[in-house]
């Protein structure tokens, strides 16, 4: 994942890379998806809340949608506090 890539833009791309490779007709597991998605997480992405995610859900039964999901409400966490912080340095 890049620095600054959204994570609704990269899971479109993770979802594209997978259907490419079962068209190919090779098999991808879905805990191996979510497994490579937390681990390409960049580091401005909060660690310790792909630690939380790892440790509070079951990884191995977890699809890549669910895992889009947490990380989605966990960027809007990270901009609203961002948010937050500039309007408070702004007055």
């Amino acid at each position: 994942m890049k620095e600054s890539e959204l994570i609704r833009d990269f899971s479109s791309r993770v979802v594209e890379i997978v259907n490419q490779i079962r068209s190919c007709g090779d098999t991808v597991q879905e805990n191996g998806v979510v497994e490579k998605v937390l681990r390409s997480l960049p580091s401005n992405f909060d660690h310790a809340a792909a630690a939380a995610i790892e440790e509070s859900k079951d990884l191995p039964k977890m699809t890549r949608y669910e895992l889009t999901e947490l990380l989605l409400a966990h960027e809007q966490r990270i901009n609203r506090s961002s948010n937050n912080q500039l309007v408070e340095q702004a007055f």
